[in-house]
Parts: C-alpha cells; sequence; structure tokens
C-alpha cells in the first residue's frame, strides 16, 4: 500500500492552485482506471463484480467523461468510449442480458446519466453501428414510459425491472429520479415539451407518496405491495443530489420559475441534513444512514461522490435569479474543509482508494470509487477553470433560447 501526500499551492487568499488540484485529480483517474479490468480479461465496460455493481462502472465512466471535459487530459477517452460503448447492448439502451439478474431502473440510470453527459459535451460519438448518445438517452427514457406503473400507488418506476428480481415491489427515489434528471436534461437538450411534462408528472407523484416531502427531504422508497402508504425513511447524499440536478435544470429552462426556483433551494438547503455528524463538523459530505456507524456497504461507499457531482452541475444549470445561492450553499456543502481532506492525504493502492486527515482519522472514504467527481468539480467550480471553450449544449434558459447541440 501506497499512501501519497498530494502537495498544494495556496494563495494569499487561500485559493488551491489549479495546477495541484489537476494533479491530484490525474493520480485519481490513474487509480481509477487501475482498478478497471474489462480490457485485460475481465468483461468489456465493467469494473470488476465483486465488489462494484454493473451501475457503478457506469456511474466511473461519467466521471471520467466530466474528468476529460474539465481538465482536457484525453488520456482515458478511448477507454471510456469503448467501455461506455460496450454496454449499449442491442437494443441501444443499457439493458445487456448478462445484467438481468441485478439490472434496476436505477442501474440503467446511471448509464443513461453518463450518455448524457458525453453528448453535452460534445465527447466523441460511440462506434458503428450504434447511433449516437442523445438517441440511446431517449431510448432509456422510452423505458422508462413504458414502465411507469400505474397499477399500483397511481403510477411511479419501480425498483427492478424483472418481476423475478428482489426488490421489484419496491418504487424508489433514486430510479424515479434518474428519470426525472434524464426528463429534465432531455428537454433543455431537445426542446421537447413531452419531456417537461413528464418531468412534472414525476415530481407530482413523487411528493404525492411522499419520498419528497414539504421539507424537501428526500426518502430512500415505499412498497408498492401497500400501495405506497409506508415509506422507507433512510436518506442517502444521491438521493437528493439526483433531484436537485434535475431541478436546477428546470429551473434554467423555465427561465427562473418560481416554481422550479422553490423546490432547487429546497432541495439546496435539505443538504444540510448530511454535512453535520459531530458538533465540530467541519461541512464533510457523509451518509447518516451507515457512515457514523462504520457499516456502509460497497455500494454506499460509492453514492456521495454521485451527489457531490450532482450539486456541483446545478450552479451552471441554474438560472441567475438563484445562481448566487450556489456560491454560498453548495460550494459550503461539498467543497473545502473535504478537499484538504482529500488532497491532504489520499492512498493510491489501486484497490484501496481511502482518504485521511492530518490526524489519521478516516473523515470520509465513502467517495472512493468516484472521488474523481469530486475533484472534478473543484477544478470548474472552485477554480473556475476548463479546457474546453463550451459544451454541447448552451444551458443559457428556456425553450426560445438560442441553444447549439450537437446529437452525434
Amino acid at each position: 500500500m501506497v499512501e501519497h501526500d498530494f502537495i498544494l499551492s495556496f494563495s494569499d487568499s487561500g485559493a488551491v492552485d489549479a495546477g495541484s488540484v489537476k494533479a491530484a485529480a490525474a493520480t485519481v483517474a490513474k487509480g481509477l482506471v487501475a482498478l478497471y479490468d474489462g480490457d485485460s480479461g475481465g468483461t468489456l465496460g465493467k469494473w470488476p463484480y465483486p465488489p462494484y455493481y454493473w451501475w457503478e462502472s457506469g456511474a466511473a465512466w461519467g466521471a471520467l467523461i466530466n474528468y476529460w471535459y474539465y481538465t482536457g487530459d484525453d488520456t482515458y477517452n478511448d477507454i471510456t468510449r469503448t467501455g461506455l460503448a460496450a454496454q449499449i447492448s442491442s437494443t441501444n439502451d443499457f439493458m445487456p442480458k448478462a445484467e438481468t439478474f441485478n439490472l434496476g431502473n436505477d442501474d440503467q440510470a446511471f448509464w443513461a446519466i453518463a450518455a448524457m453527459s458525453a453528448a453535452e459535451k460534445g465527447f466523441p460519438a460511440p462506434p458503428s453501428p450504434y447511433p449516437g448518445w442523445l438517441t440511446i438517452v431517449e431510448n432509456v427514457f422510452n423505458d422508462w414510459v413504458g414502465r411507469w406503473a400505474t397499477e399500483s400507488c397511481n403510477g411511479g418506476l419501480k425498483w427492478q425491472i424483472f418481476s423475478e428480481n428482489s426488490g421489484y415491489d419496491y418504487k424508489n427515489s433514486i430510479s424515479n429520479g434518474g428519470f426525472f434528471q434524464i426528463a429534465a436534461r432531455l428537454a433543455q437538450a431537445t426542446h421537447n415539451q413531452t419531456y417537461v411534462d413528464w418531468a412534472n408528472k414525476i415530481w407530482d407523484w413523487t411528493t404525492s407518496v411522499g419520498l419528497i416531502d414539504d421539507s424537501y427531504n428526500v426518502y430512500d422508497g415505499t412498497d408498492d405491495t401497500d400501495n405506497c402508504t409506508s415509506l422507507n425513511h433512510l436518506q442517502w447524499t444521491y438521493n437528493v443530489g439526483m433531484w436537485l440536478y434535475g431541478a436546477a435544470v428546470l429551473q434554467n429552462y423555465t427561465n427562473g420559475a418560481e416554481t422550479w426556483a422553490d423546490r432547487t433551494t429546497g432541495l439546496l438547503d435539505s443538504t444540510s441534513l448530511f454535512t453535520s455528524p459531530f458538533s465540530n463538523a467541519t461541512d464533510v459530505l457523509y451518509e447518516t444512514a451507515c457512515e457514523k456507524l462504520g457499516n456502509c456497504n460497497t455500494d454506499q461507499l460509492s453514492i456521495d461522490g454521485c451527489a457531490r457531482q450532482f450539486h456541483f452541475e446545478c450552479k451552471y444549470n441554474s438560472f441567475n435569479n438563484i445562481i448566487h445561492l450556489f456560491d454560498h450553499n453548495v460550494v459550503t456543502v461539498v467543497t473545502p474543509e473535504f478537499d484538504i481532506v482529500l488532497y491532504n492525504k489520499c492512498d493510491d493502492h489501486k484497490l484501496n482508494f481511502i482518504c485521511t486527515d492530518i490526524n489519521t482519522h478516516v473523515i470520509n472514504h465513502a467517495s472512493r470509487f468516484l472521488i474523481i467527481d469530486a475533484i472534478n468539480s473543484d477544478i470548474y467550480l472552485n477554480l473556475g477553470i476548463s479546457n474546453h471553450k463550451r459544451s454541447a449544449v448552451y444551458w443559457i434558459g428556456g425553450p426560445n433560447s438560442r441553444h447549439t447541440f450537437d446529437s452525434s
């Protein structure tokens, strides 16, 4: 096990030097790819299972797309393009038969989110014979429309896709949130009102059963065998992050509509739950449901990396009337103290990303597999730098705005 201390340079104002953040990103990206064995005896497109589930591979490819976009380093573009495309499946919707035993709507969502990021950021198109990234995401969206389960609870997306899988009777926030976020981002990319209508429908259903309450707490799920009358009140970082990103996109798309501005700020405020584990907490993102007890599993160790990336993207998908809130809230929620922890001591052994503070107490290892997204967000959010002049989508307002979109 080899431990590296990342040496960061600070300005007089305490800001982290851009070069040292990029160097840290490069180190973590290298370690993330070192975990991948898909081109050396494993399954193409997948990190090894166990311990990594299929959804985590989709999220990891999305993280590497963001890494390329925010740093300009294309070292991993070929492996990312090949790996992401390898799981598209013959139906062009990320439904590989090999994953039938555990394929949930939430799993499919993380692959769709990676493809959506590829489309938005102008990442190289998938190889022939696959269609463009946007078409693939639209196919996933259409899958979900067909799975909208009105036979119980008046709607909602089930967690599992296949009835033989455990969890088929569970309707959860992450599956419906993935549907919601993709609907919002497709609306922004295509200006098709159908996507807006579905985003509203998903939001209305989710709040009607109480998975998002009046205080914008996002609860894990509900049992559709009792008509969704009882809730699992566990809360996870990526649930609120998933919904927050979608709400921010719609707030942008509707030119700052009060409804979506209120929902975005409400979800943003609710994230404070995940930054206060102890009386001396310094705004380090953590999982309330497992981390204090030290019993997070592999999935749970990954999800706040996703949450942080969703938080970060919100700032750049929010209309001007609330964007200032992200300067004060999101940066505090997901950045500076965590990053000092992250950069001061990181173990880059390929199987064991664990970051500790200077006293060697484990502060936050929940992002060990997707921690690259934490650094990606700093590169753009805190440092304001990017090696790309524009996204394939201009995030500058609603359906009457002039957008450019590359659908390849």
